[in-house]
């Protein structure tokens, strides 16, 4: 893609396992400098359940590749733990909020409060936001009106190969 001029960054999920582990620092440091893959473009998604193992662990990894360019998603947040305090103490740019949220503040008005409190919580933090799973018009004016950052889900597109 880089060659063809296009410069658009590819999140990468990571496993609980990954993100914990001792050298991962400087082996996909390595690995993205042997590919020639600019680091900004790299960004790694984290779920909550990787956060709530081994907070010390993680945050010295987030730190070390952080420092290095790379960025960070919490990924399907609101179906864990959410941890608030995670999202005050770790290096993250991009919180994702889970199609089940969303789900839920389509059907519901609780629903909806709690998604809308949940954004004004995470904006205030400083984070931008995507919306995964959406499939309907009214849910992307929904996370439009929401001021959502991004939108991902079967509405646009289906996952290509």
């Amino acid at each position: 893609w880089l060659d063809k001029g296009y410069c658009c960054p590819v999140s990468v999920n990571v496993s609980r396992y990954d993100v914990l582990r001792n050298g991962i620092c400087e082996e996909l440091c390595s690995l993205l400098d042997k590919y020639g893959i600019p680091k900004k473009m790299f960004p790694l998604e984290i779920t909550e359940t990787a956060v709530a193992d081994s907070p010390k662990t993680l945050l010295d990894n987030m730190n070390v590749l952080g420092n290095k360019g790379i960025s960070f998603a919490m990924d399907d947040f609101g179906t864990g733990y959410s941890n608030i305090s995670a999202l005050m103490s770790l290096p993250l740019d991009i919180i994702k909020f889970d199609k089940s949220i969303i789900d839920m503040a389509s059907s519901s008005t609780q629903g909806y409060r709690v998604l809308e409190s949940s954004v004004t919580m995470v904006k205030k933090l400083g984070n931008r936001i995507v919306a995964e799973g959406i499939e309907e018009a009214s849910q992307v004016d929904m996370m439009r009106e929401l001021g959502i950052d991004y939108i991902q889900g079967y509405y646009f597109s289906k996952p290509l190969p």
